[in-house]
């Protein structure tokens, strides 16, 4: 992985267009991908304190 770096689980076209408008669309596919998981399977609340 030396010089590599880690591959996206999602793939996602980054077009010049959306680079000259200062939008990252693999940060916009990812949050929208953990939305979705939230609302599949929400997060769990902690035990209460004694």
């Amino acid at each position: 992985m030396e010089n590599h770096g880690v591959d996206p689980d999602v793939e996602v076209v980054q077009r010049p267009q959306d680079h000259a408008a200062g939008r990252d669309v693999q940060l916009d596919e990812a949050v929208r991908l953990a939305l979705a998981a939230l609302e599949t399977s929400p997060a769990k609340e902690p035990p209460a304190l004694p």
